[in-house]
């Protein structure tokens, strides 16, 4: 709701201010924890595999390699309806489900910890961001008991 400042109506009060930019920073957030979570679905497949961790991710049943366009965090999930877009095959919930725990994760640490005002809280975010919001453990877990 616009503010009168004068004459004039000002959109951007500190009140309208403050939540677009809480909204900015949960968003950001949000899509760098997706990032992370679809480099964690990597780690735990390549690694389990003893598969290198370089190279371009492809289907586990076709063998063809995933397009850069098709491989969206989540939102190539949605698009393609759960499935290989060259065999068919149903890809597994995990893939998008560990996706949007590691953004919801990385959006909450955004929202509680992050604060613009106070540098230290950036350091502190920052370490929270690289712990990986305990997902790392999971990704042991599966790997060193060989479950898929």
């Amino acid at each position: 709701m616009p503010v009168a400042v004068g004459d004039e109506q000002c959109f951007f009060s500190n009140q309208n201010y403050h939540i677009i930019s809480i909204s900015v920073l949960l968003l950001i957030c949000f899509i760098f924890g997706l990032i992370v979570g679809s480099f964690l679905n990597v780690l735990v497949y390549r690694l389990k595999d003893a598969e290198t961790l370089l190279g371009r991710s492809f289907c586990r049943h076709c063998k063809h390699q995933i397009r850069f366009y098709d491989n969206v965090p989540l939102i190539s999930f949605v698009l393609l309806r759960g499935m290989c877009r060259d065999c068919g095959v149903k890809i597994s919930w995990q893939y998008p489900a560990l996706e949007l725990l590691t953004g919801i994760l990385f959006a909450l640490v955004g929202y509680f910890f992050f604060s613009s005002a106070n540098p230290l809280s950036w350091l502190e975010t920052a370490w929270l961001f690289g712990r990986g919001g305990g997902e790392r453990e999971q990704c042991d877990h599966r790997h060193l008991h060989g479950r898929e």
